[in-house]
């Protein structure tokens, strides 16, 4: 007689499997955002798409923008979208550690959460068929790893909406961890860019403590549409290559290495071309710096678990794909 086992994963190992490098402190927000827009693109009845992410700071009494050397530390990211929701199917996926459901999802990305946060809480309220339903639990780094759960029906409900709260950011990550909200954005942006590009890209908002930060806006001014695409192969691998103007106080020149459009390392142009270790003027005398967003199914295939690395062969790819890790 054959009797079927469903496999189960010890959650508390495989948040201890690896550790998350300080350089990506940001990388479960990065992760949240995304799921984000996810939950978005595949609910079909949001629009416009909302994402708002609501910082908290160990002392909210003495915030002081202007001095970076002054602000509190961040403990607490608030995530907050109107995307389909933690239907059965969603969740379902959520329990499983290698999910394939979403197209170019790893299946691991929440498990950044735990590696820089103590825990991670959830609320959903959705729609199922043709009733509503609010679901709640918390993911923290048990064996088990779904905690406090509960799940009833409700009425009919107007929007969807998903609350992510990643909950006290560990003490050794708070020292990495970007602390101006513009700095925020535009890292967002960084990781996200492929997002960007698309007309349907959901508004993203940032809230730190009555400083409000449209990062779409932000998009908008540092780029002022100045994108132009090119299609390059090399050995055989077919690369589209973004090439972007950006218009800010900081010298930027970089190449991006994205997989499943996200960022995952990038590389300074000056390494290999000097020239590129300042600002360029366009023709009416303003400064900007050239970003490379880099995509392709070589770097699809070729991504980690956790999107923090691209396993290059030697003599596989030759330059320009030299990247080093993200900075």
């Amino acid at each position: 007689m054959f009797i079927a086992y469903s496999m189960e994963i010890d959650i508390k190992g495989k948040i201890n499997e690896k550790k998350l490098a300080y350089s990506n402190t940001l990388l479960p927000l990065y992760e949240a955002v995304v799921n984000s827009i996810h939950a978005i693109d595949e609910y079909s009845s949001t629009k416009p798409g909302i994402i708002e992410i609501d910082i908290a700071r160990s002392n909210q009494k003495e915030l002081d923008f202007e001095n970076i050397d002054k602000l509190p530390e961040i403990i607490d990211f608030v995530i907050k979208d109107n995307g389909i929701g933690f239907n059965e199917r969603n969740f379902e996926s959520f329990n499983y550690a290698h999910s394939t459901y979403k197209k170019g999802g790893k299946g691991i990305g929440r498990f950044t959460w735990l590696r820089a946060f103590h825990k991670a809480e959830i609320e959903s309220y959705y729609t199922e068929g043709e009733k509503s339903y609010f679901r709640k639990f918390s993911f923290e780094p048990t064996k088990k790893g779904i905690e406090n759960y509960d799940k009833k029906e409700v009425v009919p409900i107007q929007k969807h909406s998903t609350i992510v709260k990643l909950i006290n950011l560990k003490e050794d990550y708070r020292k990495w961890c970007n602390s101006k909200t513009e700095d925020i954005a535009l890292k967002i942006i960084e990781h996200t860019f492929i997002y960007f590009l698309n007309k349907d890209c959901p508004r993203i908002k940032i809230n730190d403590f009555g400083e409000t930060v449209i990062v779409n806006d932000l998009f908008s001014l540092f780029t002022k549409g100045q994108v132009d695409n090119k299609n390059v192969t090399i050995r055989n691998n077919k690369f589209k290559l973004s090439i972007v103007k950006l218009f800010n106080n900081k010298i930027d020149n970089k190449i991006h290495y994205c997989a499943n459009n996200r960022e995952v390392l990038c590389d300074k142009i000056s390494v290999d071309i000097p020239e590129f270790d300042n600002f360029l003027t366009d023709d009416e005398d303003r400064n900007y710096s050239i970003a490379v967003y880099v995509e392709g199914d070589f770097l699809d295939n070729n991504v980690n678990e956790e999107r923090t690395n691209i396993a290059f062969s030697k003599g596989e790819i030759e330059y320009p794909m030299r990247p080093h890790k993200r900075n």
